[in-house]
């Protein structure tokens, strides 16, 4: 619980502090370059570290597959997430004791 507070702590006070004075930022042509550039950092942080923990978490064809299926079954289907896990979990455990 404390390590997942201070993860996330200091980006909810950061924008409890910056939303009042937000939309004047955005109004300044510099100040708005300089916020979309930021956006843009962020999206491209996220996807390094999708790699990253992609690469890591499918480490075999089996979860290779897993995945695959449970993307599809999440968009096509709508599958709660939460049956994904369950399941996913349980194809790797059976499988490590065969």
């Amino acid at each position: 619980m404390l390590a997942t507070l201070a993860i996330f702590l200091p980006a909810f006070a950061f924008v409890a502090v910056i939303r009042p004075v937000a939309p004047r930022l955005g109004r300044s042509s510099r100040l708005a370059s300089l916020l979309d550039g930021l956006n843009m950092a962020a999206v491209a942080l996220m996807a390094g570290v999708l790699w990253e923990l992609g690469r890591t978490a499918i480490g075999d064809p089996l979860s290779g597959f897993l995945a695959l299926g449970a993307l599809v079954a999440l968009l096509r289907f709508e599958v709660n997430s939460a049956w994904l896990i369950v399941v996913g979990g349980a194809i790797k455990v059976a499988t490590c004791l065969v």
